[in-house]
């Protein structure tokens, strides 16, 4: 072999160790190896479960790009879920939710574990624990002020933001009320072990539609922070707007927007209130309180047939005394508000859409 034929080789040879040595390749070859791990081994306790959904875990965070060595990230199979949990006690198929064409369940007593596939890879899981505790309107509604209420009396505000809370210690904010289902997701595209707690009335079309959730965030210590809250009122998702409705809106949405550009620009004075806006938009469709700025966000829809335009108002709480009922958040002053175009991937969450109990 000549000198240059030894010199390409070990060029060629080179490159090979370069890309075969990529984080994203090593993390693959660690997700085969682990899978392999669990080949034969039955479950035989929910922390078996759990075990395998941290090594998922694990791979659905691992590094995907390098912009170095190179690397593809290796999917997750049907074939590997089969390794790991066995054969699902449940297929559903043709799902009507974004992304997913299929759904795999695993059943163990009050949990179900499902597994989301998207063509023939294995996107994400969202396992669902259901204590089966139902709650009407009127519930969700007072449970939501009190937890305003006792979010803004019981902790301590500096430099404009909360305290954090720690997902041990919401009981006692939530007065120890237990939640219908409790949500934990992770994959490719959701946060890592994002968890969620839902309060419903147990009617669900896929996921519930009429709640009260509580959304953690995992801090850099994997701790649980509490990070929002949402209510969402399904009925004023269900209502259509005509024609009229649709340019009225519309007609007011540009009046607020030029007045809160006045407002910015210390031209107006001007103050509206979450009645104002919901005398021109309608039913409220969600608020949001958010637990380090503790103000929240109202919302309202314009409905023009397939193109839904949400616009959202921001609250601050000065005064918690003033609030007792939901009726007194109405009478609360907006001080900013935008809107945008909404469709089913905008959602801040997918764990709008998973099979959840009934």
């Amino acid at each position: 072999m000549t000198v240059v034929g030894i010199f390409v080789l070990g060029v060629i040879l080179f490159f090979a160790w370069f890309k075969y040595t990529s984080p994203v390749n090593e993390a693959g070859r660690e997700y085969r190896r682990n899978v392999r791990s669990y080949q034969n081994v039955e479950i035989e306790t929910m922390d078996d479960v759990f075990e395998r959904l941290e090594m998922l875990d694990g791979h659905f965070n691992s590094s995907t790009f390098n912009k170095v060595q190179g690397g593809e990230k290796r999917e997750v199979t049907f074939l590997d879920i089969e390794t790991l949990f066995g054969k699902p006690d449940q297929i559903v198929e043709d799902v009507d939710m974004n992304y997913i064409d299929t759904v795999y369940q695993y059943h163990y007593d009050d949990i179900t574990l499902n597994i989301h596939q998207y063509f023939r890879n294995i996107d994400e899981y969202v396992i669902e624990d259901f204590e089966g505790t139902f709650y009407d309107a009127q519930s969700l509604d007072r449970l939501f002020i009190d937890t305003i209420i006792n979010h803004q009396t019981q902790y301590n505000k500096e430099n404009d933001q909360f305290e954090p809370i720690m997902g041990e210690d919401i009981s006692q904010l939530i007065m120890n009320k237990k939640p219908t289902r409790k949500i934990q997701q992770s994959g490719w595209n959701t946060w890592f072990l994002n968890q969620q707690y839902y309060f419903d009335d147990g009617n669900v079309d896929y996921s519930p539609k009429e709640f009260l959730s509580f959304l953690f965030e995992d801090e850099i210590d994997e701790r649980a922070k509490l990070r929002i809250m949402e209510r969402r009122y399904n009925e004023a998702y269900l209502e259509k707007d005509t024609q009229e409705e649709v340019e009225k809106k519309k007609e007011a949405l540009f009046k607020f927007t030029e007045i809160f550009e006045e407002k910015e620009a210390n031209q107006s004075d001007e103050k509206f209130t979450i009645k104002d806006f919901s005398n021109e938009f309608g039913d409220i469709t969600t608020m949001i309180y958010d637990f380090q700025e503790g103000a929240f966000t109202a919302s309202w829809l314009i409905k023009e047939g397939d193109k839904w335009e949400e616009i959202r108002a921001t609250v601050p709480i000065t005064d918690v005394t003033s609030i007792s009922d939901i009726h007194d958040l109405v009478e609360l002053e907006i001080i900013d508000f935008d809107s945008q175009f909404i469709f089913g991937s905008d959602r801040p969450l997918d764990t709008y859409e998973f099979i959840g109990s009934e």
